[in-house]
């Protein structure tokens, strides 16, 4: 199992991130965050479900993350954000399972209904 932690600072967006075999497991230790899941499969039952939770310390969850949805975060607070993630499968950098797509670009917004 491969566990790490990563930090944002107040105001930052890191979206949007997509795994084809590995499912997240984000658990928030400190800050207040909103993490976006949206679900682009066409052939799923909650095709272009965008879901938002605002997450914190004082609002705890793990939230899991299956395959093939893309999801981010923003630090939505005043302080630094740690998050925990738990990814299911551990990295492979030979082969990255990691799909990612900058939130800003015309990209993000032809594919991905949210605006941050």
């Amino acid at each position: 199992m491969q566990v790490h932690l990563t930090t944002t600072q107040p105001g930052r967006t890191r979206a949007w991130g997509l795994h084809q075999r590995s499912t997240d497991r984000l658990f928030v230790v400190s800050g207040l965050v909103s993490i976006v899941v949206y679900d682009g499969r066409v052939d799923s039952p909650t095709y272009g479900t965008v879901n938002e939770f605002k997450v914190s310390d004082r609002n705890p969850a793990l939230l899991v993350i299956p395959p093939n949805l893309y999801h981010g975060w923003k630090n939505i607070g005043t302080q630094e954000a740690l998050i925990i993630n738990m990814p299911s499968a551990l990295y492979q950098y030979d082969e990255p399972d990691a799909l990612d797509l900058d939130y800003a670009s015309a990209k993000a917004a032809e594919v991905v209904p949210f605006r941050w």
